[in-house]
């Protein structure tokens, strides 16, 4: 009887003891794969510092916004758009060419859901001057010059909109 007693303290030892370490391994999955979820994203949303527009958050189509970059390439339209974006928002985008000291970010402006255009989706017109756009938006996709071709990295928003949606100072990323 003794002995069954002692059997069975130590397997619960055992398996108490190991819960902790399956713990630990199932919440670093559970990192990864929310990880993989974001690398993955259908949609990120901006959520400005201040916001005065009716619409506090921006959901964005990530599809949308890499045919943006399609269109809007490295050549700057009669809107000054697209253009160099330096980084000096310490932004950290989590794509491995985008995240380099000095990388050759572009910027271009790109619109949320539920503006609409002629065919579906509002578009910011390159080759019309930013004062006779449709509308403004804070919203700027990102994306770097690789070997001539361009890889997105990501989407962020000024972290200050004004009621008719103006953006000013500095960028946020956009999750």
């Amino acid at each position: 009887m003794l002995f069954s007693s002692v059997a069975v303290t130590a397997s619960l030892f055992a398996c108490i003891s190991a819960v902790p370490t399956q713990i630990i391994q199932r919440g670093a999955e559970i990192q990864a794969a929310d990880a993989l979820l974001e690398a993955r994203a259908v949609t990120v949303t901006c959520t400005p510092t201040s916001n005065q527009s009716k619409t506090k958050n921006f959901i964005v189509d990530v599809a949308y916004a890499k045919g943006q970059v399609s269109k809007a390439a490295f050549k700057t339209g009669k809107s000054g758009d697209p253009h160099a974006y330096n980084g000096g928002d310490n932004i950290i985008w989590g794509v491995k060419e985008c995240d380099v000291k000095k990388a050759p970010l572009w910027e271009y402006p790109v619109f949320w859901q539920g503006t609409k255009g002629k065919s579906g989706q509002l578009e910011w017109e390159k080759d019309v001057k930013t004062d006779k756009q449709k509308m403004k938006t804070p919203i700027r996709v990102v994306y770097v010059n690789q070997n001539g071709g361009a890889k997105y990295c990501g989407i962020m928003t000024h972290s200050e909109v004004t009621a008719d949606f103006q953006g000013q100072k500095f960028f946020q990323h956009c999750t």
